[in-house]
């Protein structure tokens, strides 16, 4: 059993379930994971395979490549943030450092 936040839902709740529920559930928010995964970072380098190209030359095409392999981003957020509070994403997006917050690549 995973205990994590429902971050992407009206009213974010701490819910424990299995591991087929998660990935459903972050499945069905894909975008909105990149979309963090975009913004807490101010170097276009892909958090989730460490690829950094000077290809990234905009959020856009880093949200694609993000987007490119899914199971890994979903699997990344699953060990690295499924249990973070929605103030402590909030505060990685603010200050667009990841590392500073103990997320450890």
């Amino acid at each position: 059993m995973i205990t994590g936040n429902t971050l992407f839902t009206n009213t974010p709740e701490i819910v424990t379930a299995d591991k087929l529920f998660w990935l459903g559930f972050l499945y069905r928010n894909l975008d909105k994971i990149v979309s963090v995964f975009v913004n807490i970072t101010d170097d276009f380098k892909c958090i989730v395979c460490k690829d950094e190209s000077l290809n990234y030359t905009s959020s856009s095409s880093l949200a694609r490549h993000i987007r490119h392999h899914a199971r890994n981003t979903v699997e990344f957020w699953l060990k690295h943030f499924i249990s973070k509070s929605p103030e402590e994403l909030e505060s990685m997006i603010r200050d667009k450092n990841y590392k500073r917050h103990e997320v450890e690549l």
